[in-house]
């Protein structure tokens, strides 16, 4: 997401300091419209959804050869086979990150560990005094809250979304058999596979350091045959952001980039990308919009949001021009507010935004009535603005960023400033997008899909 603010004076939560009027839960909507939840700012790599998805497999084979069934009799915390399936996952995400932690620092060049998550936690623990351990239990992974952060945590929703896997990780009827197709097809993934059934029946599941779950001294096992197998695995299948072409079909299929505005918008970030790592957004939307003239049901997608977005990004400048540590008094900033104001008007008209539709996102009919507000006077509209920011950062259970005194001046309680390149004349005259629709994420996607 495009960066317009520089933290001061106060840490301010990722959340907070992206979205203090609470936008994204409308962008995200309109989003969700082209997407289905299966595109995310979460889903970004395809090698890691493929990491998943080979772990989802793999647990879903010793679901069904009644490995799981058996191991909940041995341990006490594997209440249900959902408790060994977890757990088990969150090692086989600890074990991978190690191997990948412990390759790089052997300076093996030919491994990529971009986009790992975990990796940096992996040097503190290797960096500690203290032995490391393996613990197949969900609470207890590399990662604070791993079930939800992990590799898989943050990707489970759209894989769920793209009706590959239930909530329990068991995959589903109809997808089994061609995901089976596919990984019977890729070699190195049969032998990876058959290494790590070995290493789980021969080793964790035999483990009696712990009787709740299995827990693994990491020096011991990383000397035995199985794990070295498993190592070498992960390395040949994963190591590189690489994948085979049948998988990456699978992918965009998957993924909803074989139709509709979805298609047009990676076609669309394909012709924008060169070098650069970023791209317009604007400009992407506007050649998907044109490239699907024959497919209006598809194409109103793109022009809802095309229409939005002004509104939005103008809702969010506002506010944060406000924000500015040094904007002190409303007094000193009337001629920059009116203009602000009379910019939001037309942005935000009724016909444009469709305020009165009755699919028209909730939040957006609100913002519009507090951001439009003609019938009241400058430092009214400003209360009511920072009334709406306080309702917003209330529901979160955050700290409102602002108050509005009653000599008309703003108590800053976490303050900021615009970039360099933000102010008002150059956002006028440039009108940059603020939010991302994930068009960032289709981006970074297509780096291994269209490879």
């Amino acid at each position: 997401m495009f960066q317009l603010f520089t933290e001061r004076d106060t840490q301010l939560s990722s959340e907070t300091s992206v979205d203090p009027m609470g936008l994204q839960v409308i962008w995200t909507d309109y989003a969700r419209k082209i997407f289905d939840d299966k595109i995310s700012t979460l889903i970004t790599d395809a090698r890691i959804l493929t990491i998943n998805l080979f772990h989802a497999y793999l647990l879903n084979e010793l679901h069904e050869n009644n490995k799981l069934q058996v191991a909940t009799e041995k341990f006490s915390s594997w209440k249900t086979e959902r408790d060994a399936r977890f757990g088990l996952l969150i090692l086989l995400e600890d074990i991978f990150i190690h191997i990948f932690y412990e390759q790089e620092k052997l300076g093996d060049k030919s491994i990529v560990s971009d986009g790992l998550i975990g990796m940096l936690k992996a040097n503190q623990v290797h960096r500690g005094k203290n032995p490391i351990r393996i613990r197949a239990e969900q609470n207890a992974g590399i990662l604070t809250r791993q079930i939800q952060l992990g590799m898989m945590g943050r990707n489970k929703g759209g894989m769920i979304s793209m009706g590959i896997f239930n909530g329990d990780l068991l995959i589903l009827p109809d997808t089994r058999q061609r995901i089976q197709d596919h990984f019977s097809q890729w070699e190195s993934s049969v032998r990876l596979k058959n290494h790590l059934h070995n290493f789980i029946n021969e080793i964790v599941l035999k483990s009696s350091r712990n009787k709740q779950f299995p827990e693994l001294d990491y020096e011991t096992i990383r000397s035995t045959k199985l794990f070295k197998a498993v190592r070498d695995g992960y390395i040949e299948v994963f190591g590189k952001r690489t994948l085979p072409k049948d998988i990456i079909r699978f992918w965009k299929d998957r993924l909803g980039f074989n139709s509709g505005a979805s298609l047009a918008l990676y076609d669309a970030v394909g012709k924008k990308s060169g070098k650069e790592e970023s791209i317009d957004i604007y400009k992407v939307m506007k050649d998907a919009y044109e490239d699907l003239a024959e497919e209006l049901g598809e194409q109103q997608k793109i022009e809802a949001i095309l229409r939005i977005e002004p509104f939005l990004s103008m809702a969010d400048y506002t506010f944060r021009y406000i924000s500015r540590k040094d904007f002190k008094k409303i007094d000193d900033h009337k001629k920059e507010l009116k203009i602000l104001r009379e910019e939001l008007r037309s942005a935000g008209h009724e016909d444009k935004l469709q305020a009165n539709h009755s699919d028209t996102h909730k939040r957006l009919k609100e913002l519009r009535s507090v951001m439009v507000a003609p019938d009241l006077s400058l430092e009214d509209w400003i209360a009511e603005i920072i009334k709406y920011h306080k309702k917003i950062m209330d529901g979160r259970k955050n700290s409102v960023w602002l108050e509005l005194q009653a000599n008309g001046s703003i108590k800053h309680i976490q303050s900021a400033s615009l970039a360099e390149d933000l102010s008002l004349d150059t956002f006028l005259q440039k009108r940059p997008w603020f939010h991302g629709y994930y068009v960032e994420s289709i981006h970074s996607l297509r780096k291994i899909l269209n490879s």
